[in-house]
């Protein structure tokens, strides 16, 4: 295997089925007092934040099915694919690149050679696809993936030569590159290459191939129910049918809940954690969600909660938490008078409006006080509750049996029933309305709210192609409903057995995960739980006539894997400052650090418990977390830059983005530390 260079290209033909992808590298400085510097840890943040920045690409590769050619000069690429561009036998092509987002903003600097248009975005500066010179469709195959080129490299057995080109270097078009370094630019190739052919060799064509990983899911159950018709004439009733239903319908989705116990917070605790076995799958396999579309009630009195499922909109008054474990999150709530805060969750309020399920509203009542007269029902939706439908629930225990049982046995296959697995959910709340994202041929990027009249019209059309409806939103909102009644009652339970109810001994929590402190005494509540996830198991079994245990199989180590069952992780030294941020000390007494946007490897910053806290730093150079500077053309270049290098190569790159190595400094809210410092000082009175 090797690059060959561009001009050594030979005619053939490049049809719609012709995998072809596109990588580049490129090397970041800043420029003060016309001297080039390369990042350096050492430099100040002033320094980076007055110097001109740039972005120079120094070599691109190309690849055409297993043919890999490369360039060094970027705008050669552009003489490139307008010489490939005559060998097209079909109008449109298809070109792969695993950032998309960040290749297009150096494709910019080609616009003139070749325009981008059609673009297909759902955030700002984060294209999903767009069309590059009339002729190429761009996709990006990270969004496909959602795995980094070496991971994806791991999945097909190819050694991504990670480390053999350093991303702090400064290099140019004429900086030599030895075999090892461009071995490393050909095997990022390589595994986009290969990982494409197993796609297109399951799609039939690159054509068909989804834009998003939870695409080739929805694909799958597409397939599944290619010839129920029944079934998608169903489902397209779930579906909201107006504006108000839709916006009352996303008004009530809340994701995963993940928070910390105030009192628990900057304190090492020696902790026993529980993981649930694939939660999200679990529910929709052994839950009961709406099955008939949502009326409005008139009556709103007597509800029967084992019957049906609600939709409520609610206004609380004189609400207050039981405990200190205060659940309810304030971006919820479309009014709140008067609120205290827990770091964005209520622990009380005179008055505050929402959207919510029947499950959400009991859990409300169960960790709130509020009187009954103070509590009034707004608004009621109801629906019929059930389970879903027998073929969708085989195809979870079939993804939940190949990636118990094939690990080590057929990883190919492991993998796929994985990831396909865990998108079950995202399938359901894929946002049936979105943002519009413009990009104009001036590089401007516009961002339009859809008007009543476009979000109408979008579900108009969503009733009248019933054919290709195949999950409901509402089955995702009720998956995170279940998810978070699940992991609340764990935390309920273990609050009822706490001496002094109002601490509960619930140190964290994280979506399916409980970490709590007294382990021994509350250990038997999660046997308990587990029984009875194996009892609605049994239970929903019966009802769709599926035979044996199908929810429990075993691993090639021989270790039983039952869905939905709480597993025991076992006790850890643990000290946490908020959400998505805590340090664990392992049995070989190093650290482990769980930090939202910082490696895992930074963990070797931590050499005590003392380390981790407000206010520490990981350095950069060991954190290496990416800023991100856009560099935009501008008559007065107030990004770009336009100079010598120091080999003398002339740098006239105005587009791209220049990214620089900082590092994180441990913190919390404001409002949050005032809360902890006030317990700390009550606890000591």
């Amino acid at each position: 295997m090797s690059m060959i260079y561009f001009t050594e290209y030979k005619s053939q033909h490049i049809t719609s089925n012709t995998i072809m992808c596109l990588d580049i590298e490129v090397s970041s400085f800043w420029v003060h007092d016309n001297i080039v510097y390369k990042w350096d840890k050492n430099l100040s943040d002033d320094f980076y934040n007055s110097a001109q920045k740039g972005a120079l690409p120094y070599i691109w590769q190309y690849s055409i099915d297993d043919i890999v050619y490369y360039g060094r000069e970027f705008d050669d690429l552009g003489l490139f694919i307008k010489t490939i561009e005559k060998d097209f036998v079909d109008d449109l092509v298809y070109l792969y690149v695993h950032n998309l987002a960040y290749e297009m903003q150096f494709l910019r600097q080609l616009h003139e050679t070749l325009p981008i248009t059609n673009m297909f975005a759902r955030e700002k500066r984060k294209p999903m696809k767009f069309i590059l010179d009339s002729k190429i469709e761009c996709r990006c195959s990270y969004i496909l993936t959602g795995l980094s080129l070496a991971k994806w490299g791991e999945e097909l057995e190819i050694n991504k030569k990670v480390g053999y080109l350093d991303y702090i270097s400064i290099r140019t078009p004429k900086t030599p590159l030895n075999k090892y370094q461009l071995e490393y630019c050909e095997f990022d190739l390589r595994v986009m290459i290969a990982g494409l052919n197993k796609f297109r060799e399951e799609y039939g064509t690159i054509k068909k191939i989804p834009l998003t990983l939870t695409g080739t899911v929805r694909n799958v159950i597409k397939q599944i129910y290619s010839k129920d018709n029944s079934y998608k004439r169903h489902i397209t009733k779930m579906q909201p049918k107006t504006v108000e239903e839709m916006l009352i319908f996303k008004s009530s989705f809340c994701g995963g809940d993940t928070h910390a116990n105030r009192e628990h917070v900057a304190k090492v605790n020696l902790t026993l954690s529980y993981d649930e076995t694939s939660a999200y799958p679990s529910f929709m396999v052994r839950k009961k969600f709406p099955c008939t579309p949502f009326i409005r009630c008139r009556n709103k009195h007597n509800l029967e909660f084992e019957k049906y499922c609600y939709i409520m909109g609610v206004r609380f008054k004189n609400i207050k938490a039981k405990t200190n474990i205060s659940f309810l999150s304030k971006s919820r709530c479309s009014i709140i008078q008067k609120g205290i805060y827990d770091n964005g969750r209520i622990i009380q309020a005179d008055e505050l409006c929402l959207y919510c399920t029947e499950i959400d509203y009991q859990d409300i009542l169960q960790f709130y006080d509020v009187s009954e007269n103070d509590i009034e029902i707004l608004d009621l939706y109801r629906s019929k509750k059930g389970y879903l439908d027998k073929k969708y629930v085989e195809f979870i225990l079939e993804l939940f049996k190949n990636k118990t049982t094939l690990k080590g046995v057929d990883d190919e296959l492991y993998m796929n029933s994985k990831k396909k697995l865990n998108s079950l959910y995202g399938v359901s709340v894929t946002s049936i309305i979105n943002a519009v994202i413009d990009y104009c041929d001036e590089f401007s990027w516009t961002i339009k709210k859809p008007t009543n009249e476009m979000i109408q019209e979008t579900l108009d059309k969503i009733q009248e192609k019933w054919w290709n409806n195949v999950v409901a939103y509402v089955v995702g909102l009720y998956v995170t409903s279940w998810g978070r009644h699940e992991l609340n009652n764990m935390i309920y339970k273990i609050g009822l057995e706490t001496e002094g109810t109002e601490n509960n001994d619930v140190v964290y929590y994280d979506t399916d995960s409980v970490k709590f402190r007294n382990g021994k005494k509350h250990q038997h509540l999660f046997e308990e739980q587990n029984k009875i996830v194996i009892e609605e198991m049994e239970t929903a079994m019966k009802h769709y006539g599926i035979k044996g245990k199908p929810y429990i199989q075993t691993s090639p180590k021989g270790e039983k894997c039952i869905l939905g069952t709480w597993d025991c992780e076992g006790y850890h030294m643990l000290k946490t400052l908020g959400a998505k941020k805590y340090v664990v000390k392992e049995k070989d007494f190093s650290f482990r650090i769980t930090v939202s946007g910082v490696p895992k490897k930074a963990s070797c910053c931590i050499k005590t418990f003392d380390d981790f806290e407000k206010d520490f730093t990981f350095p950069s150079d060991i954190c290496q977390k990416g800023l991100s500077t856009y560099l935009e053309n501008s008559e007065h270049c107030e990004y770009g830059w336009t100079g010598t290098m120091p080999d003398g190569y002339v740098c006239k790159q105005r587009y791209g983005i220049n990214i620089r190595n900082i590092g994180y400094t441990l913190g919390i809210t404001p409002e949050f530390a005032e809360l902890v410092n006030y317990l700390s000082i009550k606890g000591k009175i």
